[in-house]
């Protein structure tokens, strides 16, 4: 994948998602990346802001792994992106 269409994909994305987060009146503070290039194809990359610690992150990611396991069996926990 050339590097505009992942500027293209990753702005797309971000317009949509900043729209569902103001109307529920959310912050961002955590994205998740993936990669797509020769050097880091398939790798996962995460990006956090600094005022909130990485212990705290790892709570919101657990709370949301649980939201999706409640999607998947039809318990629906909260909005999604």
């Amino acid at each position: 994948m050339k590097i505009n269409e992942i500027a293209k994909i990753a702005q797309d994305r971000l317009n949509k998602w900043r729209g569902k987060m103001v109307n529920n009146y959310q912050t961002p503070v955590i994205l998740i990346g993936v990669g797509h290039g020769e050097h880091n194809k398939g790798q996962v990359g995460v990006y956090t802001v600094e005022e909130i610690s990485d212990a705290d992150i790892i709570l919101f990611l657990e709370g949301a792994v649980k939201s999706l396991k409640n999607e998947q069996s039809g318990e629906v926990e909260g909005p999604r992106a």
